[in-house]
């Protein structure tokens, strides 16, 4: 009786394992499934940005024309962006961008962050009078130095321009770059 029990439990190891083969073939499958298509994401959002950001601003810029309304109502209109950011691997570099930030009235963008290695309640001369080691971690939010940059540059609607381009710290890495807006 106790081989037909032996045997039984076999069966059963073999079955959890064909399930378990099942499994991990249609897991491997999914995965690659997903890189398939995260890949061909990737192909189509490199081919929309080629699109918006080169072929129709040249094609209508080379025109004469920055917005046109086309027969079937949308309006395509093409406009001037800016990315930049502030360095984070580069001290020296995030630094300089920070001086500038703060020269050209961009002060209230940092955030200050005082880290402290040992914490004490005491404000920062304190920390300072007393020689507590502390770290200073200045930080600019991304989306508000950009908007901040816009608004600088002339690119904000109603804003003057005070700034060019070339003014703004290399290290920031500002680009200003055509892109075509479709209002249907």
């Amino acid at each position: 009786m106790s081989d037909i029990n032996f045997l039984e439990g076999e069966q059963k190891v073999d079955d959890i394992l064909v399930e378990l083969s099942e499994k991990v073939t249609k897991l491997i499958q999914k995965r690659k499934d997903i890189n398939f298509v995260e890949d061909k994401l990737k192909e189509m959002a490199k081919q929309e940005k080629e699109l918006s950001q080169e072929s129709i601003p040249q094609l209508l810029l080379s025109r004469g024309l920055s917005s046109i309304t086309l027969g079937s109502g949308e309006k395509i209109e093409i406009v001037e962006k800016l990315t930049a950011s502030i360095p984070k691997r580069n001290e020296g570099n995030k630094s300089k961008v920070l001086k500038w930030l703060i020269e050209n009235g961009g002060a209230n963008l940092i955030k200050q962050e005082l880290k402290i290695e040992e914490p004490e309640k005491l404000i920062v001369d304190f920390l300072q009078e007393q020689g507590i080691p502390f770290t200073n971690l200045p930080s600019v939010n991304a989306n508000s130095f950009k908007a901040f940059l816009n608004a600088k540059l002339g690119l904000k609607k109603g804003s003057l321009q005070e700034l060019e381009l070339s003014d703004i710290p290399k290290e920031a890495n500002p680009y200003v770059y055509k892109e075509t807006k479709i209002k249907e």
